[in-house]
């Protein structure tokens, strides 16, 4: 597998964009140029979200997965987002939400083709997590009139 990175390096001159994540899993950090910053290429609502599935008998399992973290905010976010959108697989859409110190930041995209669609980054206190999704979906449908 290192042979074909190594040779697809060396051949293509035009851009190839790969998972970090993917190429840590196959040892090949090495191969890192540049990480993108998600505020400027928003990914995928949700992406990089792991699922754990249990038996539903670990209840004390269950009950300690479910305990609120960051992490699980940030996709609950983007998966709101998401729903309010209602778009299909065909639409551009992205939703990028991080927590920085007691801030979240989200960053969005949103529209029916790729020239219609519109960026939009807001700001929240943690404490405001939960009107985030409605919020950025609010201004970008505003945008859009």
């Amino acid at each position: 597998m290192r042979h074909v990175f190594k040779n697809l390096k060396k051949w293509i001159s035009m851009v190839l964009i790969l998972a970090a994540a993917g190429l840590k899993r196959l040892n090949l950090d090495s191969l890192i140029d540049e990480y993108l910053d998600p505020s400027m290429i928003i990914p995928a609502c949700g992406q990089g979200t792991i699922a754990l599935e249990i038996r539903k008998e670990d209840k004390d399992l269950f009950s300690k997965l479910s305990q609120s973290s960051n992490q699980a905010l940030e996709t609950k976010i983007e998966r709101e987002f998401l729903s309010l959108s209602k778009a299909g697989c065909h639409y551009p859409i992205g939703c990028y939400a991080k927590f920085v110190d007691d801030q979240l930041q989200v960053h969005a995209c949103l529209g029916e083709t790729i020239e219609d669609c519109k960026f939009v980054s807001m700001t929240f206190d943690k404490i405001e997590y939960n009107k985030a999704a409605s919020s950025i979906y609010k201004k970008i449908k505003e945008e859009n009139i």
